[in-house]
């Protein structure tokens, strides 16, 4: 940036009783990349009793340090309020006194700005693990992350919660236009004025670059005191805002009232003193449980506390359950006129004139809603959503490829037809007879006769007709007689056709073989190979070597997948071709089918940070391009247990692009007889995982530069303890 006589930023700093928290923070600016004469710093020391002021006003730095007064101490709100007043430049910079900013930051900021006017600029805080954290603090962690990878999506739709005031920036001018913080609250400030900076029109951004670690000072007494602040902050939230209701907690649907949920809530409402006492025994518990590494407990129990303490914060306010049911009726009734507006703003988007003039549309008009359709036939509706940003263009695409894939899919499907012999593109748009006998003619409906457009925005029509579209099915399978025809048969039934079967006949001996052979021979897309036993691991291996798509799914012979899952993986891709693999929810079960827990992956893009501590998702719950596997030198039969998640990280060393549609597609079975059920074996592998994921990797020829030494050497004992 260029200097001029006026300051690019004014960063804002509120403390309370953190003066090595300040100088740490002051440092890291003095440190950072940023010019010193293109910034000054404002310090709001809010009724602090220790040396914090004296301190900073005799600490020399190389960019001008003011440090004011708040006696006593008014809030986090208030103090920003001030330093605002006294900021001098163009943009502000919030930074919370527990943030250690990363050299960029500054510089993200302002770059973020430079892109677009009246932009909200938020910054990921990353926490600070200690090899002996806490659960209390992992749990936290735990929040913060998942907040963060919904952040990093792309098309994410912000919402007023996601706007966290600990690392973020606006132009001085939208501050003062909306008002600055509401000094009444004292939790969730930042939630409230985000949403008043959404509906005067700002854009909010998250930029990974403004990044800053996170040194948080939180026990579980903090997380008691503000789970009840959060409870306090719902109450006035739906008083100052009473569309937001649908969106809080106490709107939502209530436990039963005789569930041990349902017996905390009457507590705080009926009997506080009491159910005081039951919170805090239950509380000393978690001290044992913790003791005991029972974490499953613990979560469970640690969820009652707060849950409690949130409702005590509520009945604080509103006095009773009647009042609670008198607010809600209210909000719903004062709310009606917004939500009237936002339904009227709602447009119509006709995907025949493509995606891009959609696009184009949703930037022009910003409506609270669409309703998407392709010709006469409705792709879906995306709906106001209070306290969100209006629609804008970039959300489009991620909605098409994830809530609405199935119903695009049928319209790419019939492009495929119209282009001429795209066939099994997307399901079963030409009917295919025997090999020899040629195919049916297909006609298509007047409807879709501007299918063109759509299909090019999506996904290139020079792409999307090239063979990079088929994908190769890899099924080993050992002794998997009463499973393999349930699991093929899924196969079958798969909407997308264009794939192909390779099953890997690892060394069985009962009639795995028949049966592979059985559907083999009915059905010319199906391969059967057949090893001396070697491993899943070397089988899938196997599988690949003979592969000839250019994607690649692996699905075990006692799995089953729902029929769309292979036309949703595709249609994501056919959406963003930058993709190299995409990954779908998945759910674990028993032999019975009883569902054990659901798991999704909402993260996309660069995953190798998430890969390094933990398996993001099943092997049976990604498609990724052949390539990547072949150089990353596919399965390594060295891990006979966790061999995919192996294969999973170091493809996202090398740089991969990982898309996500957040719909459970997979079913994942497991059985008490599995490698996967070992918890003993499971444990010894994920620490080699883990170890791999913070260390070099000779194994990938290419890294990226920022993965090729693995994460931070001191963040394996944390995340092996996590993990664990």
């Amino acid at each position: 940036m260029t200097s001029s006589a006026r300051l690019a930023v004014s960063v804002i700093i509120p403390t309370h009783d953190r003066r090595a928290s300040v100088l740490r923070l002051l440092v890291a600016l003095r440190d950072g990349s940023f010019p010193h004469n293109q910034f000054h710093v404002v310090v709001v020391a809010d009724g602090c009793t220790d040396d914090t002021v004296a301190v900073l006003r005799t600490t020399q730095f190389p960019f001008p340090v003011l440090v004011l007064e708040l006696s006593p101490g008014r809030g986090a709100a208030a103090a920003r309020n001030l330093g605002a007043a006294y900021a001098t430049a163009d943009v502000l910079v919030f930074i919370d006194d527990d943030i250690e900013p990363l050299p960029e930051l500054l510089e993200a900021h302002t770059r973020a700005h430079e892109r677009g006017p009246n932009q909200v600029v938020i910054g990921p805080p990353l926490p600070v693990r200690a090899p002996d954290c806490d659960f209390d603090t992992l749990a936290a962690w735990g929040w913060w992350e998942k907040q963060f990878a919904m952040l990093r999506l792309k098309g994410h739709r912000f919402t007023y919660e996601n706007v966290f005031s600990g690392n973020f920036s606006m132009p001085a001018s939208l501050f003062a236009a909306v008002g600055g913080f509401d000094v009444a609250l004292n939790c969730h400030e930042d939630y409230e004025l985000g949403l008043r900076l959404m509906r005067h029109g700002a854009d909010v951004v998250f930029v990974p670059e403004a990044a800053g670690y996170h040194h948080e000072l939180r026990d579980r007494r903090r997380l008691i005191l503000r789970k009840r602040a959060e409870g306090k902050a719902d109450v006035f939230l739906a008083k100052r805002h009473p569309d937001l209701w649908p969106s809080l907690r106490p709107a939502l649907p209530l436990a039963s009232g005789r569930s041990p949920l349902g017996i905390l809530r009457r507590l705080a409402f009926a009997s506080p003193t009491v159910g005081d006492l039951v919170a805090r025994a239950m509380a000393l518990l978690l001290n044992a449980l913790e003791y005991l590494r029972m974490r499953g407990t613990w979560r469970e129990l640690q969820a009652g506390v707060m849950y409690y303490w949130y409702w005590r914060g509520v009945a604080e306010t509103v006095g009773t359950t009647r009042a609670l049911a008198e607010l809600a009726a209210w909000c719903t009734q004062a709310g009606a006129e917004e939500a009237s507006a936002a339904a009227r703003s709602e447009i119509d988007l006709d995907l025949r004139d493509g995606i891009a003039e959609a696009e184009r549309r949703l930037d022009e008009h910003r409506p609270a809603g669409a309703r998407i359709r392709f010709g006469i036939h409705e792709i879906g509706h995306i709906p106001p959503l209070p306290g969100a940003e209006p629609l804008r263009g970039v959300h489009l695409r991620a909605r098409l490829a994830n809530d609405f894939s199935v119903p695009l899919g049928r319209v790419l499907q019939i492009e495929a037809a119209l282009n001429g012999g795209l066939e099994y593109l997307l399901g079963n748009a030409v009917d295919r007879k025997e090999e020899g006998e040629g195919r049916e003619e297909f006609s298509a409906p007047e409807a879709y006769a501007g299918s063109t457009h759509a299909a090019k925005d999506l996904g290139n029509t020079d792409h999307a007709a090239s063979a990079d579209n088929g994908v190769s099915v890899i099924i080993p399978v050992h002794n998997a007689a009463e499973t393999l025809a349930e699991t093929l048969d899924c196969l079958l039934a798969q909407t997308f056709s264009r794939w192909e079967a390779i099953i890997v006949d690892d060394g069985s001996s009962d009639d795995s073989a028949r049966i592979a052979g059985s559907y083999a021979a009915s059905d010319a897309r199906i391969r059967v190979i057949t090893q001396p036993r070697a491993g899943a691991g070397e089988a899938r291996n196997r599988g690949i070597q003979l592969a000839r798509e250019e994607w690649l799914y692996f699905l075990d012979a006692d799995d089953w997948i729902l029929p769309t899952l292979l036309e949703r993986m595709m249609v994501a891709i056919l959406a963003d071709q930058a993709l190299d693999a995409v990954h779908c929810g998945w759910s674990l079960m028993t032999d019975a089918r009883e569902r054990i827990e659901d798991g999704v992956c909402h993260q996309t893009g660069d995953l190798f940070p998430l890969l390094a501590r933990r398996n993001a998702f099943t092997i049976h719950a990604c498609v990724v391009r052949r390539v990547l596997v072949q150089q990353a030198g596919g399965f390594d039969p060295s891990f006979r247990v966790v061999h995919d998640w192996v294969l999973w990280q170091r493809i996202a060393r090398g740089g991969a692009v990982f898309g996500a549609v957040r719909a459970t597609l997979a079913h994942y079975r497991m059985r008490d007889s599995s490698l996967s059920a070992n918890a003993l074996a499971l444990a010894a592998e994920a620490v080699r995982v883990i170890e791999l994921g913070h260390s070099r990797d000779q194994r990938v020829p290419i890294s990226l530069p920022a993965h090729a030494d693995g994460r931070p050497v001191n963040e394996r004992a944390c995340a092996e303890f996590e993990y664990l």
